[in-house]
């Protein structure tokens, strides 16, 4: 009887773990680039809100229906060819990396830290979506699973909306 060499089981890093890596080096190289070139001082990031019901119902709105686009297409795993697959791919990537773009310009202008104190939840929130969306890729998770993944996304999204509408200076 030969020995059999024992191996550490090879560990793959979680999905929650690469995509916050991701968008927050995303949104790192946008800040940089904006700082670097001058590029964010441009900006006008002067702010539109009012801080009225309206406001905040349309920003949670806008918010829940994209990261609940990314959490809800992991259950159409079965169903995927590979030209759908593809597509949700590019999807989620047109879904995630304006979102960090755009947070990482505004951060580098000089008066964008303080119009941005809802940022570190919505990106927070978008990670736990598109996290979820990329380990449930192949196979699709348990409806509980997903109800409380987007109860979570959710009650993060309120949360930032109703401090992007109140919170952010207005004019």
């Amino acid at each position: 009887m030969t020995p059999v060499p024992i191996t550490a089981p090879q560990r793959r890093p979680r999905a929650d773990t690469i995509a916050l890596l991701a968008i927050a080096a995303l949104t790192a190289a946008a800040y940089s680039y904006g700082h670097l070139t001058g590029h964010g001082a441009r900006l006008p990031v002067a702010p539109q809100l009012h801080g009225t019901a309206a406001e905040f119902t349309a920003i949670a709105a806008n918010n829940i229906a994209v990261c609940a686009l990314l959490i809800l297409a992991a259950h159409a795993a079965p169903l995927r060819t590979r030209w759908l697959s593809n597509t949700t791919d590019v999807l989620a990537a047109i879904v995630i990396c304006p979102a960090a773009i755009q947070a990482g310009l505004i951060a580098s202008h000089p008066d964008g830290p303080r119009l941005l104190p809802h940022a570190p939840l919505e990106l927070a929130a978008v990670t736990l979506a598109a996290a979820w969306w990329w380990r449930h890729n192949q196979t699709p998770p348990a409806r509980q699973q997903t109800a409380l993944r987007l109860a979570t996304v959710t009650a993060a999204l309120l949360l930032a909306a109703a401090i992007e509408t109140w919170a952010v200076p207005h004019r």
